[in-house]
């Protein structure tokens, strides 16, 4: 049901709420077109607003593809709930270009008529890292069009992801370069307070975005939800660092510098295209566990219970992770 939306702050129309397990999904359904699903935010939180506002920039509904081809088995999936609903938002966003480029190169070819060999010749010419990215499109598809009986056989089975030549992966930061990127950028500047978020908190990227002072608890513990895996992390923001991680005391302390020096203030510490740019490179960009089991998570990072010296370095392991 479509309705206009009031928070004490902000009223938003064609807004549509969906209650499901105990949770609440929100989207915006612009006049005659597409269904977006909205950030789990605030209503009042700038991504939250900035997702809204383009949602309603949206082109008007499209024709549906014709019954049968692939580009309706493509569009049928997108438009499923297991996929809106089972998937995190920025795995559905690294996936999207793939459907697209799927439904774009197959026409109004029948899904029927679909073959690996026909998926293999598509992701041949790819890079290897981009071939994987698009045969995970084609799986999720392939796994809809069987459901939905348009598919009579798994022709992404005999599809084999390309050999990636083996590397030693991104050479981790000695002190040299930490030092020589300090001296490089001022604090003042987004590049210096984006690497001081980063390197103190060890966020993603995607995470990094949306960390703001609003999630710091009156324990002095900085908590935020992971969006790749849903799970809660815990930092020490400004409470006393546990022993095993006292020696990272000052680079905490520039991070607290970084963000006292900021320019522009905002819900979140980096929430600007600039800032978020400077670090990327980039012009755009479940549940929780018991209350008990937080808590004790908590106190592992603050060190207030000496005697689980182990649980202290392992739940600080995984907030960094």
């Amino acid at each position: 049901m479509r309705r206009k939306i009031r928070s004490s702050t902000v009223t938003l129309p064609h807004m549509q709420t969906v209650r499901k397990n105990g949770r609440i999904y929100r989207y915006a359904r612009p006049p005659k077109g597409n269904r977006t699903r909205l950030p789990d935010l605030p209503m009042d939180h700038p991504e939250f607003l900035a997702a809204y506002a383009a949602a309603m920039k949206t082109r008007p509904a499209q024709v549906r593809a014709p019954a049968g081809t692939i580009a309706a088995m493509v569009e049928g999936f997108r438009r499923s709930r297991s996929w809106l609903d089972g998937h995190f938002e920025s795995y559905r966003a690294a996936l999207a270009r793939h459907f697209e480029a799927i439904v774009e190169q197959s026409e109004e070819a029948m899904a029927a008529h679909l073959r690996a060999a026909h998926i293999r010749a598509g992701i041949e010419p790819l890079p290897p890292h981009v071939a994987a990215q698009r045969l995970k499109a084609w799986r999720l598809a392939r796994a809809f069009g069987v459901e939905k009986e348009m598919l009579v056989e798994n022709v992404s089975g005999g599809v084999k992801r390309k050999r990636v030549a083996k590397t030693e992966g991104h050479l981790p930061w000695t002190r040299d370069h930490i030092e020589a990127y300090r001296d490089r950028w001022p604090l003042e500047t987004p590049q210096r307070l984006c690497m001081e978020v980063l390197f103190r908190t060890g966020a993603r990227i995607a995470d990094s975005v949306r960390i703001g002072e609003g999630m710091l608890g009156r324990d002095g513990v900085l908590s935020f939800r992971q969006a790749k895996t849903g799970n809660e992390a815990y930092i020490p923001g400004t409470c006393p660092l546990p022993a095993f991680s006292a020696a990272l005391a000052p680079d905490r302390d520039w991070l607290h510098a970084a963000l006292a020096a900021r320019r522009l203030r905002h819900m979140t510490f980096l929430a600007t295209p600039r800032e978020i740019a400077a670090w990327t490179g980039h012009r755009t960009l479940s549940e929780a566990q018991r209350h008990t089991e937080k808590m004790y998570r908590r106190n592992a990072v603050r060190g207030a219970d000496p005697s689980v010296d182990s649980a202290n370095r392992s739940a600080g392991s995984e907030a960094n992770s």
